[in-house]
């Protein structure tokens, strides 16, 4: 059982209807938002445009001054990436009493784990990228 809601199968419709005869529990966990499962590409839309402040986050995000909630956040994407068999109820229950919505929680989670992805297919196949590649994205 998910540790987040989902539209059940039975009242699913449009993107969410399967044609298999059920859905699985990985297509259920990402109901709330069925449009994830297509657009993974866009995982931000937003940079700081500081590279000092981003170094920081990167060395020791806990040593940054940002709101709590954020900090929250950070917490449960670290965890998730450096010991994720260690994820349980209780760090879902930590971002909802920062009043996190369960499809923001889905989003946090789907953001770190594509990143993660991408990370080590990249890393895992030498694929390097240069600074003049990186830059001249719009978002």
């Amino acid at each position: 059982m998910p540790w987040i809601s989902v539209i059940d199968e039975g009242k699913a419709n449009g993107e969410l209807k399967e044609k298999r005869g059920k859905v699985g529990n990985i297509l259920k966990v990402h109901s709330l938002n069925p449009q994830a499962m297509k657009d993974h590409a866009e995982a931000l839309n937003n940079y700081w445009k500081d590279n000092k402040r981003v170094k920081k986050l990167i060395q020791d995000f806990r040593s940054l001054d940002l709101p709590e909630r954020t900090h929250k956040m950070l917490e449960y994407a670290f965890k998730l990436i450096k010991k994720p068999h260690a994820i349980n109820q209780a760090d879902i229950n930590n971002l909802r009493d920062s009043e996190f919505s369960d499809e923001e929680i889905l989003n946090i989670n789907l953001v770190t784990s594509y990143f993660n992805f991408v990370n080590r297919i990249a890393l895992g196949l030498g694929v390097e990228s240069k600074p003049e590649e990186v830059r001249g994205y719009k978002y």
